[in-house]
């Protein structure tokens, strides 16, 4: 007996597991910025890091801040994440520790929106709790530092002073994010970035919308 059905089209369809490919674009831009960034700086801060440990945990933060921003306009999970690997990926081949310049890069962009996820993104986050989730990324990255730190700066004032300078370059790199993310906000720019990247598809037309139909032989059921 031949018999077809066709239901509504679930909203739950409509959400999307990952991000569109017009968001990994955005987030390669993002990225291209960064690694541009880090590439042209990264001779400076290397030598930064080995005579002072805690005045370089101060000048990193600034790799955050296209995470952070991201983070924050783009409105898609682990939106972070995506530029900073993105970043390390593409600065890598330039950069003194080649691409091992992922691993931190990626745990504070991690980190950062691990603990955003059920606090929200963007403005429905919080200044408190965006600014919480930086220093969280600052204290992950001061951690993945101490097995490359030298022998002679692994003290107790040198070790707290680094930790101090990595919660400030991350609390900073925060803010200026936010402030960007005004500005975009001011100029109408984050709505469409957000709509280019969003994990949600519109919902079809009202007419365009299937209804469950079930077709019956002519001889009966």
């Amino acid at each position: 007996m031949p018999e077809t059905e066709s239901s509504a089209v679930s909203p739950a369809r409509r959400i999307r597991s990952g991000p569109t490919t017009r968001a990994l674009l955005t987030c390669a831009a993002f990225g291209a910025l960064g690694a541009i960034l880090l590439a042209v700086i990264s001779p400076a801060t290397g030598a930064l890091a080995a005579f002072a440990p805690p005045l370089y945990a101060v000048v990193a933060g600034m790799h955050s801040v296209l995470p952070f921003l991201a983070g924050r306009v783009l409105g898609f999970r682990f939106a972070a994440t995506t530029v900073a690997c993105f970043v390390g990926l593409l600065a890598g081949p330039f950069t003194p520790i080649s691409f091992l310049v992922v691993v931190p890069l990626a745990v504070s962009g991690l980190v950062y929106d691990l603990s955003l996820a059920r606090r929200g993104r963007g403005r429905a986050a919080g200044r408190t709790a965006l600014l919480v989730a930086a220093a969280l990324s600052g204290v992950a990255l001061f951690l993945v530092s101490l097995p490359v730190m030298s022998p002679e700066h692994l003290i107790a004032p040198i070790l707290l002073a680094t930790l101090f300078g990595r919660l400030l370059g991350q609390i900073a790199a925060s803010s200026v994010a936010g402030a960007l993310a005004e500005r975009l906000r001011r100029a109408g720019l984050d709505r469409a970035l957000r709509e280019r990247s969003s994990d949600r598809r519109p919902p079809p037309p009202e007419g365009d919308r299937r209804v469950k139909t079930r077709r019956r032989s002519p001889l009966g059921p």
